[in-house]
């Protein structure tokens, strides 16, 4: 699908995706890589540049695997760190010789290294004229229909999706607004369920893992993937 839109629109397919994603794309008819992040910048991507060549990753681990990456503290990224309880705004990181690629930003790196990026959606943070009538119900209803339009596109998946349900606000909504979809899942406990308190088994130790037409407890499993690319080098493809 991604491959598709990029081939209609080009470096503005990122404006036809909606939700979380991070791209990279090798283009070899015009010889250069395409990278983009989502809009709020949830998926990660992380990059580390030498002479010639430049790695990016799903994780940090994943690009460390390979070596040859400074990996003294950043003390920019420390501060953040420290100051924002964990978060590392991008393009640092925590450490020197890895940087993250910005939110909303797809960059696209020439064959003979040169780069350029732009940034293709930015919040306004202004009120829309449309809206200034509306009442606390009109808002609670407007909410709760995008809440539901958020689920519903996150349970088309090649994989059964999961949910932490930690038992706060969020999650619980979340878990809520599944059920209403159709959606049946299976409880996976942590080895603490045992040892919770019977009142909060269900919800402090329990992860559920849901998928249209499927009732039995399912369980997910991730893997970083990291790729290399040489402007010099045979252009290869990742995704």
């Amino acid at each position: 699908m991604i491959l598709a839109a990029y081939r209609r629109w080009g470096e503005q397919f990122v404006d036809h995706l909606v939700g979380m994603f991070a791209v990279a794309l090798v283009d070899r008819r015009r010889r250069r890589l395409v990278l983009a992040r989502d809009r709020l910048g949830i998926k990660p991507l992380y990059l580390a540049e030498s002479p010639g060549r430049l790695r990016f990753a799903s994780t940090l681990p994943a690009l460390l695997t390979a070596g040859d990456v400074d990996t003294t503290i950043d003390p920019v990224g420390l501060h953040h760190y420290l100051t924002w309880h964990s978060i590392v705004p991008a393009p640092h990181t925590i450490l020197r010789g890895v940087r993250k690629l910005p939110a909303a930003t797809v960059r696209v790196v020439e064959a003979d290294g040169r780069s350029r990026d732009r940034v293709y959606w930015r919040p306004d943070y202004v009120r829309d004229p449309a809206h200034a009538g509306m009442t606390a119900h009109d808002w609670s209803e407007t909410i709760g229909a995008a809440l539901r339009t958020a689920v519903r596109r996150r349970v088309v998946a090649d994989v059964p999706v999961g949910v932490l349900l930690s038992g706060g606000l969020d999650s619980s909504m979340i878990v809520a607004l599944l059920a209403e979809t159709g959606a049946r899942g299976g409880y996976r406990r942590s080895a603490s369920a045992s040892t919770a308190p019977a009142a909060n088994r269900a919800t402090s130790s329990a992860t559920p893992t849901w998928s249209r037409g499927s009732s039995g407890p399912r369980t997910t499993g991730s893997r970083s993937r990291r790729r290399a690319w040489s402007p010099r080098s045979t252009a290869r493809s990742a995704r």
